[in-house]
Order: C-alpha cells, then structure tokens, then sequence
C-alpha cells in the first residue's frame, strides 16, 4: 500500500502524533538549554564593553577639543610676539623715556609738571587728587611688578 496513507501515518510514512485532547491541558514545550560557549561569548563581551567604554569616550571628547585648543594657541603665540615686541621697546631710551612719562608721570629736569583739577571738586576729591600725585597709582604699581624683571639693579 505505497500509494495510500493509512491512518496512523503521515504524508511521507512517518507516524501521526496525536492531538492532545481538549480535557488534557497541552505541555509547555521545553527551551533549548543555553550552552556554556554563548554564556562565555556574551560574558567577554560584556567585559570588553565595561572596560573599553571609558577609554572610547575619553579619546572622543579629547578630540572634539583639539580645534579649540589649536586655536588657543594660536592667539597665546600671537599675544607672545606681541609681548616681545612691546619688551624689545621697552628695551630702548625710547621706550623707556616713554613709560616713564606716560605710566609713571616723569618729567626732565628743565620741565615743569601740571595737575588739572576740576573748579567744582569737593574738598574730600581735592585731598584724594593730591593723594593721587604723591602716592603710586594702581596700574603703575602693577607695570613695575611686571617690568621689574627686566630692570637691571644698579
């Protein structure tokens, strides 16, 4: 009986399971256990996950900064040069001549040297006006901070 299926066998002769009834509740099919070679895959995965993240982002937020850094120096190079420039005048009897008459209110031996004071000023403006000839004022105070290094003591 090769051209007829029989009731107990399927289409291409293999046994028929039967049908679980409807008054036996149907099994719940069994998974497939995970095997140890995919929990040691996904267990150095992780691994490698955890202790390459930190260093990933560290190296991108470095690079992200690198233009702006490049420009920083660019303009901390630009102000160098003009500093140079500024010492190397400040180096010469003309520079100096200059700074001491405009920073420091110098004047030659043959020259005379005015303060203009307003009519209306207070007697308490007067007093700091006065103040202001005899004491040294901020920003001198700082020039000679900075210039000090480069005055030689006689």
């Amino acid at each position: 009986m090769r051209g007829k299926a029989s009731a107990q066998e399927g289409i291409k002769g293999k046994p028929v399971k039967e049908r679980s009834s409807p008054n036996r509740p149907a099994r719940p099919r069994r998974r497939r256990p995970i095997d140890l070679a995919s929990l040691v895959y996904l267990g150095l995965i992780a691994i490698a996950i955890f202790f390459l993240y930190p260093p990933v982002i560290s190296m991108l937020t470095t690079e992200s900064q690198v233009p702006e850094l490049k420009r920083k120096i660019v303009g901390m190079q630009n102000e160098n040069e003009r500093l140079k420039e500024e010492i190397d005048f400040l180096n010469t009897d003309e520079g100096v001549e200059i700074y001491a008459r405009k920073d420091l209110g110098m004047v030659e031996a043959d020259e005379e040297s005015y303060v203009v004071v307003e009519e209306k000023a207070e007697e308490g403006e007067m007093e700091s006006a006065q103040r202001g000839v005899d004491e040294e004022t901020v920003w001198q105070k700082i020039m000679r901070f900075f210039l000090s290094p480069f005055q030689s003591s006689d």
